[in-house]
C-alpha cells in the first residue's frame, strides 16, 4: 500500500524490536523505533510522517553494529492513555505526547541511578501497571527495578539490588497466588514483587549464563515456565 523510505540510517537495528500501532486523536498511527534513535511517528493509511523524536544525547555518534553513542532503540514503544513510553539503549527513558512527539518527562538512569547498561543494550520495554510506568533499570542502590508515576516520572518506588547487568528479558505481571504478581527474570533468578509497592513477593535463584536472560517467562495456568 506505501513505503516510507526517509527512517533514517543505522534504522537496521529497528529489526530487534516492533513498531507499535495506536489510534490517536482518530488518527492511526504507527510508531516506528529506529535503530538511529529516532522514534518516528507515521499515518498508518499513508505512511506519511507526523513527528518524529530523536532520543539521542547531543552529539551522539552512530557506528555500524549499534555501537557509538546514539540511544539506539531495542526495545518496543508503549502506546498508552496517548503517550508513548520508549527505554533506549543506552538507559534514556522518555515519556512522549502521542499526538505531538513532545517529551512530557525523561529520565537518564546512568546519571540518575548509575545504571549498568547491557553489553547489548537496555532492551526491556516499559510496563504499564495502573498508574506506573515499571523498567528494569539496572541502577543502585537497590533500582534493578524502578516505578515511576506515568503521569510525572516521579519515583515510586525501587526494589532489588542489581549486582550484576539487568538481562535482557521483559517483566510482565500475572494473577496468581490471590495476587497481582511482577514477575522479573534477571540474571540472579527469577523474582515476585508486589506491582503496586514492589515489596518482594518471593525469589527462586536462576543464574542466566553471561547475563543472558533472553527469553520472557510465560504464565500457563498455575505454571510459570
Amino acid at each position: 500500500l506505501w513505503e516510507n523510505t526517509d527512517v533514517g540510517e543505522g534504522v537496521l537495528h529497528g529489526s530487534w524490536t516492533n513498531p507499535a500501532y495506536a489510534e490517536i486523536d482518530g488518527q492511526a498511527q504507527i510508531i516506528v523505533p529506529g535503530g538511529n534513535g529516532i522514534i518516528y511517528a507515521l499515518n498508518a493509511e499513508t505512511g506519511e510522517e507526523i513527528w518524529r523524536f530523536d532520543c539521542n544525547p547531543k552529539d551522539a555518534e552512530w557506528a555500524l553494529g549499534g555501537r557509538g553513542t546514539r540511544n539506539n532503540i531495542l526495545s518496543t514503544p508503549v502506546v498508552y492513555d496517548d503517550r508513548v513510553y520508549i527505554a533506549g539503549a543506552t538507559g534514556m527513558i522518555f515519556c512522549l505526547d502521542a499526538a505531538t512527539g513532545k517529551v512530557l518527562w525523561q529520565k537518564d538512569s546512568v546519571a540518575d541511578y548509575d545504571t549498568n547498561i547491557p553489553v547489548w543494550g537496555t532492551s526491556s520495554a516499559a510496563l504499564i501497571e495502573d498508574n506506573l510506568a515499571i523498567f528494569l533499570l539496572g541502577g543502585e542502590p537497590d533500582a534493578l527495578v524502578v516505578a515511576f508515576d506515568k503521569h510525572t516520572g516521579a519515583e515510586v518506588w525501587r526494589a532489588l539490588e542489581s549486582k550484576t547487568e539487568m538481562g535482557y528479558a521483559q517483566p510482565l505481571v500475572i494473577d496468581a497466588g490471590g495476587a497481582r504478581q511482577l514477575i522479573v527474570w534477571h540474571p540472579r533468578g527469577l523474582t515476585s514483587l508486589n506491582p503496586t509497592t514492589g515489596t518482594l513477593y518471593w525469589e527462586e535463584p536462576f543464574d542466566g549464563r553471561a547475563n543472558m536472560t533472553v527469553a520472557d517467562a510465560v504464565q500457563s495456568g498455575s505454571y510459570l515456565l
